[in-house]
């Protein structure tokens, strides 16, 4: 009796679900809302979730790239999507758990990023992803392949951006061409241009 004298809050950046039965019923906008309003006529068995609708943003390392050289990568992305529609939002990713983090949502859109990514660099040569305009502006495009599943589970696709990209090989080849033009600086340098 109590509960039904009570208000919840929802605030800007969240939305509410209202569950009966653990089905959706209805989206509860920002603002005040009674819960005796919302639960009269409905069955006992009634719970509201609150979701975070602003820009969620969170990091991902994709090890085990190839580039069309191939040569093994990693890339460090970072991965911003927004709750769009709550509907699918719930019904495809967050029924049946007690709670849903950020964390747990970062490891159901992992494979989907994976996928594009790999998809992405395979058709690059190292050269082409180390330099940082080109990277950037293609993984944008590269992107947009997730837009389909991420619609799917209610989300919207903001940005995916690289971050850091690790390739051991490339790191070698041009450790010693640095180290062969210091070296071949040094031999010009010590012939003190005598011929």
């Amino acid at each position: 009796d109590g509960w039904l004298n009570k208000t919840l809050t929802i605030r800007q950046g969240q939305a509410g679900l209202l569950l009966v039965e653990d089905r959706f019923d209805t989206q509860l906008d920002p603002g005040r809302h009674a819960m005796g309003n919302l639960l009269r006529a409905r069955s006992r068995n009634s719970a509201v979730a609150v979701v975070r609708t602003a820009d969620l943003q969170f990091d991902l390392a994709v090890p085990g790239l190839l580039t069309s050289d191939p040569l093994p990568l990693t890339l460090e992305l970072r991965v911003t999507v927004k709750v769009e529609r709550l509907q699918p939002f719930w019904n495809n990713l967050v029924r049946g758990a007690d709670a849903y983090s950020q964390e747990r949502l970062a490891s159901a859109l992992y494979p989907i990023v994976e996928e594009a990514v790999d998809a992405f660099t395979r058709k690059h040569s190292i050269r082409d992803l180390n330099d940082s305009s080109t990277i950037g502006e293609t993984l944008k495009l590269e992107a947009a392949a997730v837009e389909p599943a991420f619609a799917r589970w209610g989300l919207r696709f903001v940005s995916l951006q690289a971050v850091s990209m690790a390739c051991p090989a490339w790191d070698q080849v041009q450790e010693k061409r640095v180290e062969y033009a210091v070296g071949a600086l040094e031999e010009k340098s010590a012939l003190g241009g005598r011929k």
